[in-house]
């Protein structure tokens, strides 16, 4: 049974930095207008604890942003995972050789053509870093879905022997 699996990170971008200073920022504005209310009707240590709920909220709401990607190939079939905060795991897409329309580097002028057309739902599963090699796949699953990712040529010379001449590296 043939099997790789490759996992990437995807680089921290200027607006989820700026998101990430925005929610805590609006916290500790919530926290500071909000704790002479709760201390006055409830006591200190509701206050406290009130404080701390925004900031467990804001650092909840910011760790969806710290995402990594991971390729699974086994044999035909590939399947895309994004784990966030290094936590939580949530399947974006499983496909396999017969669903592929077509992979190939975004930069191939052969086929960049075909990353114009319309699809019902697009994933990016890179790291966002340059200079690295993307490839882009067009999946028939569920309607058309263009992926772009960044998996090593060896998982797709693994799959280039179940379809030849669907994937072009």
């Amino acid at each position: 049974m043939a099997f790789k699996e490759y996992m990437i990170k995807r680089k921290a971008e200027a607006k989820s930095v700026a998101i990430t200073i925005a929610a805590y920022v609006v916290a500790a504005i919530l926290g500071v207008l909000v704790y002479p209310y709760i201390l006055k009707f409830l006591g200190g240590g509701i206050a406290l604890l009130v404080l701390v709920g925004f900031i467990y909220i804001a650092f909840q709401f910011t760790s969806r942003l710290n995402k990594e990607f991971e390729y699974i190939c086994t044999e035909d079939c590939m399947d895309i995972d994004v784990i966030m905060n290094k936590s939580k795991r949530k399947r974006l897409l499983t496909f396999n050789t017969a669903q592929i329309e077509v992979i190939a580097n975004v930069n191939d002028s052969q086929y960049n053509n075909l990353l114009s057309g319309s699809f019902d739902k697009k994933i990016d599963a890179t790291s966002g870093r340059k200079g690295v090699d993307v490839y882009f796949a067009i999946v028939e699953k569920d309607g058309r879905t263009l992926l772009k990712f960044e998996a090593p040529k060896e998982m797709l010379e693994m799959m280039q022997k179940y379809a030849r001449s669907k994937i072009h590296l």
